[in-house]
């Protein structure tokens, strides 16, 4: 069986790159370009997991939410 593992809390992709670099005290905008031929058509509103299949049939449930996992991804990278 499938499981879909997901906080079921949306965050934009500008909200990810904003938390990524304000933990290093950094503004995301002095070094992120947007290209509208890039941006993803606006067939769907939002795109959020739903995990609830996998937490009723194996209890799981999310323990860090996108801005934790940001980050946690920028103090890996800083690390390494």
């Amino acid at each position: 069986s499938d499981y879909v593992v997901a906080t079921g809390v949306g965050a934009t992709v500008r909200d990810f790159a904003e938390a990524a670099f304000k933990r290093v005290g950094l503004n995301y905008k002095d070094y992120v370009i947007q290209e509208d031929k890039y941006r993803r058509p606006t067939e769907v509103d939002a795109l959020i997991g739903d995990s609830s299949k996998i937490n009723r049939e194996l209890g799981w449930k999310a323990k860090t939410n996108w801005s934790e996992l940001a980050e946690l991804m920028v103090d890996f990278d800083l690390q390494h």
